[in-house]
């Protein structure tokens, strides 16, 4: 059995690996995933996410010889707080993390799209946020949603995480899924050869679609960037260039290597937002 080590959480490192490991052959002797160098504070919902979508690649093509070493912290966060053998074991969509603050693993699921937005906005407001108006979160996940059945050619292959850090009062949102990239699908549509910077800055224009749905009017990528503010920031990994927004500044780069998926995560201060008007607000 051949192993693999994830040295590195920063995104770039990590995508590669993944990407990397995403074309490695496991019918014969499979492989044990290790997280020795790594701590628990390092991982957030952007490696969880992208990792998933790795094991669910390779168990849609039945190579299931796969196993996570629990003995290192970040591998035993993995089993025992966020159940990650449950999504595959288990058959599960959905697995209750072992913290409040953690809105775990969700494989997204078209029939689903919508309401899962919806559960996300209810779960944070009666645990934190009983007075908050949380219908950007709502609105901001539904188009990320509604981004992957529409253009990502996912094969169902895709996974959200949600985190809050209560000591900054900031929710930290990852989606990911193995399609084809954003940045593929806008070279696809314009035929014009541009290459993935070029593709992926044109992706996040208001307005821009690839007509992929009658309904799609090329709000979904720039309304999301829209709902975050100058205390949030909005990262998008796609093929071989990586998008990153933090306020009113913005960069995008090429990377050395092509994630053939997009990966987005975006973290948006909670404390921003309006709270909800009542009954007796409303009465004059």
């Amino acid at each position: 059995m051949g192993f693999f080590v994830f040295k590195s959480a920063l995104i770039k490192d990590w995508l590669r690996d993944i990407s990397s490991l995403r074309n490695r052959d496991l019918s014969e002797d499979g492989i044990v995933i290790l997280f020795t160098d790594l701590n628990i504070e390092s991982i957030h919902p952007q490696h969880i996410a992208s990792l998933a979508c790795l094991l669910e690649h390779w168990y849609n093509k039945n190579q299931r010889n796969v196993r996570i070493d629990c003995s290192s912290p970040v591998g035993e966060y993995l089993f025992n707080k966020l159940k990650i053998q449950m999504y595959w074991k288990g058959d599960q969509n959905y697995a209750d993390s072992e913290s409040p603050n953690i809105l775990n693993l969700w494989r997204i699921k078209d029939e689903e799209k919508e309401v899962h937005g919806r559960r996300v906005s209810q779960y944070l407001k009666q645990t934190y946020f009983h007075n908050k108006d949380l219908s950007a979160v709502e609105n901001s996940l539904t188009e990320a949603y509604y981004n992957i059945f529409d253009h990502a050619q996912a094969g169902g292959n895709a996974f959200t995480m949600l985190e809050y850090d209560e000591r900054k009062g900031v929710l930290h949102v990852a989606v990911c899924d193995f399609g084809i990239g954003i940045a593929k699908s806008v070279q696809n549509f314009l035929a014009n050869g541009i290459d993935d910077k070029s593709a992926l800055a044109k992706a996040i224009e208001a307005n821009f679609t690839i007509k992929s749905a009658s309904y799609n009017a090329g709000q979904g990528l720039s309304n999301i960037i829209d709902s975050c503010t100058e205390r949030d920031s909005v990262c998008i990994c796609s093929n071989s260039a990586v998008l990153t927004i933090k306020g009113s500044k913005q960069a995008i780069k090429s990377v050395d290597y092509s994630f053939e998926g997009t990966l987005l995560f975006y973290s948006m201060a909670i404390s921003r937002f309006d709270d909800e008007e009542t009954l007796d607000e409303l009465i004059w």
